[in-house]
């Protein structure tokens, strides 16, 4: 009760974000394409091997964190869209946690509390905390694994002692993101580490070095084991997808189409906040005319510098584009956000009055993100896959739309992933029907196959190739302009 009366403020946030991020939470179907592989690995991961698959079938693209997370949680709340989503809004509302004490620490409180209104106004965060995905997870913890690393800088400028638990609390939260999103939880390290080079060289002597070899070590410590063993199970092809596959080619090559010129990331930030990110330029602005007055750069406009520029110079630079990979700059987007309204509502009376209503309205803006009037659409193909699970013996076989199939025959390959056609463009048809699909870009090897089929077996198709394959099989079910049909 003390700590709600002295953070009343804090608490109406963390609640208010609590409510939009559970809002409805498991309403939707598994959206594709994400949603419907990490739910389905997650239904198909064994304890204690930590192999993942998906579709019956070894796959290596990611660790194995955030699937684990997802089993639990469907040994706690069964096989649904809730518990697949259900860690997803946890990470979100842990981020605002230490983007808060980043920006108390580093400035004020009332900066602090303005910089997580900032997440209400920002759809993609929102999205990516109530969707099953990888990317939430990641930004928890980078944000919390660069929280302690300043905690460490402070105590050695103090020259207190440093604790064992000051390195493993480091460690263990960038082992995290590394058995969550793979390379990429890699980046608190390269982000503090250039901060150190270019901004704190004084704290990489001697004297100190052994702080950041020691995090390193544990880092290697907490990584290497499972990577090792996949290794020893798997050879070459485990690293051949986990690595050159998805870092290396999606860094030099334009994977699956998803290219952007050298702006797409600030574009995009300026449709996600349209004339806000006005208010964000002038928190950049303030903070460092705050620092020129003081005759001498501010760590802290140095450690957000080094933050921001690399983490979005290291996407900008990456051939490969995707909105969502450039979450890890929010953090530092929101506290440039609280900046500018700590500078506009000095007054404690001024503060509250804005405060609430800058929440309230997010909270508003939040709700809408959140889909407040909207009701569960209709989603055919999975809606036809829960029907298969209880009349169809697997496996099942899936001629995928045309769409697809163009798509197949027009990707050139230097463009391609092993994987770029395992999904059939529906892989969340796996999850609903719990059992193996198989997916097919070709007509003829589909009803080649089809046809051999014993009496009985089920399959998926659209309405327009049964009547252009001129198919006589049963039809069970049709959902939109997809059929299940039995022979």
């Amino acid at each position: 009760m003390k700590w709600i009366k002295n953070n009343y403020f804090l608490f109406i946030i963390l609640i208010a974000f609590l409510f939009v991020s559970y809002f409805h939470l498991g309403r939707d179907w598994l959206y594709d394409w994400d949603e419907g592989i990490y739910g389905e690995i997650g239904r198909e991961i064994k304890f204690p091997s930590l192999i993942l698959s998906w579709n019956q079938e070894t796959w290596f693209e990611k660790p194995f964190l955030v699937p684990l997370l997802v089993s639990f949680s469907f040994s706690l709340f069964g096989l649904n869209e809730f518990a697949a989503r259900f860690f997803m809004p946890l990470f979100g509302f842990l981020t605002l946690i230490y983007v808060f004490k980043i920006a108390n620490l580093i400035f004020n409180k009332k900066t602090a509390l303005f910089s997580l209104t900032f997440f209400f106004f920002a759809p993609l965060f929102l999205s990516r905390s109530r969707m099953l995905n990888t990317d939430i997870a990641l930004l928890f913890f980078t944000t919390a694994s660069l929280y302690f690393f300043l905690i460490l800088e402070r105590k050695i400028d103090k020259t207190k002692v440093v604790n064992w638990y000051d390195w493993l609390k480091i460690a263990f939260f960038i082992s995290a993101g590394v058995l969550s999103k793979g390379i990429m939880g890699f980046l608190p390290l390269l982000i503090w580490g250039t901060y150190l080079t270019f901004c704190r060289r004084d704290l990489l002597s001697k004297e100190n070095i052994c702080h950041w070899l020691t995090i390193e070590g544990l880092v290697i410590l907490f990584v290497a084991p499972w990577h090792i063993y996949m290794t020893i199970k798997f050879g070459g092809d485990f690293w051949q997808v986990y690595f050159l596959e998805q870092v290396l080619r999606r860094a030099y090559q334009p994977i699956e189409y998803h290219f952007g010129g050298k702006l797409h990331y600030l574009k995009f930030l300026w449709e996600e906040f349209d004339w806000w990110s006005i208010l964000l330029l002038i928190g950049g602005i303030l903070l460092f005319l705050e620092s020129l007055r003081e005759r001498k750069i501010r760590k802290s406009f140095l450690f957000l510098s080094v933050w921001g520029i690399l983490t979005l110079a290291v996407f900008t630079f990456s051939k490969t584009k995707l909105f969502w990979y450039i979450l890890p700059l929010y953090p530092v987007l929101a506290i440039l956000w609280g900046l500018f309204w700590e500078k506009v509502t000095k007054r404690r009376f001024f503060f509250a009055l804005t405060f609430l209503i800058v929440l309230a309205a997010g909270f508003g803006k939040g709700l809408k993100s959140a889909g407040l009037a909207k009701s569960r659409q209709g989603a055919p193909k999975n809606e036809l896959a829960i029907e298969a699970s209880q009349k169809c013996p697997p496996p099942l076989p899936f001629l995928v739309d045309e769409n697809e199939r163009r798509a197949y025959d027009i990707l050139p390959s230097n463009l391609r992933l092993s994987s770029s056609f395992s999904y059939g463009g529906a892989p969340s048809i796996v999850f609903y029907y719990q059992n193996k699909v198989d997916f097919f870009y070709n007509v003829d090897e589909f009803f080649n196959s089809f046809s051999s089929f014993e009496n009985g077996s089920c399959a998926m198709i659209s309405t327009v190739d049964y009547r252009q394959l001129n198919l006589k099989d049963k039809i069970i079910k049709k959902e939109g302009q997809w059929l299940l049909i039995k022979k």
